[in-house]
C-alpha cells in the first residue's frame, strides 16, 4: 500500500497527527544533525508544518468527505496509477480527484518563483555559514541546500509531469467507464 492510499484511508485528524509527528521528528533530527543538540522549537515548527500540509491536502479535495475511507483510497490509487477504478461507481470520484490534482499542481507551479528565491537564499546562507561557522554546520546546511535544489529543479518537475499524465489517463478511463455505464442502461419504457 502506498503512502497516498494510507493517507486517504484515514480521516483528517489522524492525518494531521501523523503528518505533524513525522515532520516534527524530521525537523528535529535535521536540527540535531547540523547543530548537535535537540531543539524543541524546530520540532514544534515541524509539527505545525505537518499539520498544515495534511489540512491543505484534505481541503484540496472537498468531495473526499462524501466517500468512505476504502473508496477514497481506491480513487487515489486509480488516479495515481492512471487507470480506471476497479469499481465503476467510483468513476465520478476519480474525475473529481483528478481535477483536484490538476488544480493543486497549477497552484504549486504558480508558487515556483518564491520557492526558487527561498532556495537561493538558503544556498547563500550555506555559503556564509561555511565561512563563518563550524564545518559541521556548514556541511549540514550545504547538504540541505543541495537536496532542496535537486528537489526544486529536478525531482519536483518530474513528479509534476508524471502526476499530471497519470491523472489525465485516469480521467480519460473514468469518462470512458461512465459512457459505457450510460450506454448499458436500458431506455425507459414509453
Amino acid at each position: 500500500m502506498f503512502a497516498y492510499e494510507m493517507f486517504w484511508r484515514r480521516g483528517l485528524l489522524w492525518n494531521m497527527i501523523q503528518g505533524g509527528v513525522i515532520t516534527g521528528l524530521g525537523f528535529g533530527l535535521l536540527w540535531f544533525a547540523t547543530e548537535g543538540s535537540w531543539d524543541i522549537g524546530m520540532s514544534v515548527t515541524g509539527v505545525c508544518v505537518g499539520v498544515f500540509l495534511a489540512f491543505t491536502r484534505w481541503r484540496s479535495w472537498p468531495a473526499a468527505k462524501s466517500w468512505r475511507p476504502a473508496q477514497r483510497a481506491a480513487i487515489a490509487r486509480s488516479v495515481h496509477r492512471g487507470e480506471a477504478p476497479e469499481d465503476p461507481r467510483l468513476a465520478p470520484g476519480v474525475l473529481d480527484f483528478a481535477a483536484a490534482i490538476r488544480r493543486n499542481m497549477q497552484r504549486l507551479r504558480d508558487r515556483r518563483g518564491p520557492v526558487l528565491l527561498l532556495a537561493s537564499i538558503i544556498i547563500g546562507v550555506a555559503i556564509v555559514t561555511s565561512v563563518a561557522e563550524s564545518s559541521r554546520e556548514a556541511a549540514g546546511v550545504a547538504a540541505c541546500a543541495a537536496l532542496w535544489a535537486l528537489d526544486v529543479l529536478v525531482w519536483t518537475p518530474r513528479y509534476f509531469r508524471r502526476t499530471l499524465e497519470r491523472a489525465s489517463l485516469a480521467e480519460t478511463a473514468a469518462q470512458r467507464q461512465l459512457r459505457t455505464q450510460q450506454d448499458e442502461q436500458p431506455l425507459p419504457a414509453r
